[in-house]
């Protein structure tokens, strides 16, 4: 049984059983491009989210202590705001980390 966090996400066995909170695979490039892809044109095409539903995405939408980060007001839609962790970032950036500790965001600032 694997109970290391980081050889469970390396573990090929685990990551085709397709577990759901920790299921996907990605590196920087993946992730970097993604995050462009949903706020900006890439490879000639448009952002994925219009202008309001990425309003609708960058909004807070629980406030409170998030019981893992610690942080305050920290939940979007299915994302987590960045500007409290990066102040230098815009009102707007929002990303995820994962439990290895990688971190990919976008700022449409």
């Amino acid at each position: 049984m694997i109970t290391d966090i980081q050889d469970t996400a390396n573990s090929r066995s685990v990551r085709a059983m397709g577990p759901a909170s920790s299921g996907s695979v990605g590196n920087a490039r993946g992730l970097a491009k993604m995050y462009a892809a949903i706020i900006s044109d890439v490879n000639g095409r448009g952002p994925l989210l219009r202008a309001g539903t990425l309003a609708a995405f960058t909004k807070l939408h629980s406030r409170g202590i998030d019981l893992v980060t610690g942080e305050r007001d920290h939940c979007l839609l299915g994302f987590e705001a960045q500007h409290i962790r990066y102040p230098f970032l815009g009102a707007d950036a929002f990303g995820h980390s994962d439990a290895v500790g990688a971190q990919a965001f976008a700022d449409p600032a």
